[in-house]
C-alpha cells in the first residue's frame, strides 16, 4: 500500500480475535507505513458482529468506544451498506451514530473524514517538543484538527493513564 502513493489506508484492525488466524496491529492510534498513514479499524466490523457473533445490539461498539475515548484513540468502524438493509440494523447503526455524536459533545472529540485524520497525523508526526526555561511546548504548526498538547503516561490507582500538562 505505501508504494501506491496513497495518503492513508484502513486495512488493519487493532484486534482480530474472531478470524481463523487471530491478530491485529495492536494500536488504537494511526501509525506510519513509510509515508502512508494507517488508520486502524478499532471497532468490530459489522459482518463479524452481526453475522458471525449473531450480536444484534450496539453494545460491543459502545463498550469499545468508551475504552478508546478514555485512552484518546481513534474510533474507526467499517459498516457496509449491504449489512444495514433491514430496519432493525439500520436503527442500530443510527443509534450508534447518535451515541458517537454525544461522545463528541461530552469529550470534545474530533469528528473527521479519514483524509483529514491522515493529513493531521502527518502534520502531527512532524511536530517536536521543545523545553525552554523549564517550560515544555510543542514546536511546529498543527493546522486543521485538534490542537496537540503535551501529555505523558503516569500511574494512578494502579493503572497507567494519560496526564496532560
Amino acid at each position: 500500500m505505501p508504494e501506491l502513493g496513497c495518503l492513508y489506508d484502513s486495512s488493519f484492525p487493532d484486534t482480530y480475535p474472531f478470524e481463523p488466524q487471530a491478530g491485529g496491529c495492536c494500536s488504537i492510534f494511526p501509525f506510519f507505513l513509510g509515508d502512508l498513514v494507517e488508520l486502524p479499524i478499532t471497532l468490530v466490523q459489522d459482518h463479524t458482529m452481526w453475522e458471525i457473533l449473531r450480536h444484534d445490539a450496539m453494545d460491543l461498539w459502545v463498550q469499545k468506544t468508551g475504552w478508546i475515548v478514555r485512552h484518546h484513540g481513534l474510533v474507526n468502524v467499517i459498516v457496509h451498506p449491504d449489512y444495514v438493509l433491514s430496519p432493525e440494523r439500520l436503527e442500530v447503526y443510527d443509534c450508534f451514530l447518535g451515541f458517537l455524536r454525544d461522545q463528541l459533545d461530552r469529550h470534545a472529540g474530533w469528528h473527521a473524514l479519514p483524509r483529514d485524520v491522515a493529513a493531521w497525523w502527518k502534520t502531527f508526526g512532524a511536530l517536536s517538543i521543545d523545553e525552554e526555561d523549564g517550560e515544555v511546548r510543542i514546536a511546529g504548526a498543527a493546522a486543521g484538527g485538534p490542537t496537540p498538547t503535551v501529555a505523558w503516561a503516569c500511574e494512578h490507582a494502579g493503572e497507567i493513564v494519560i496526564c496532560a500538562g
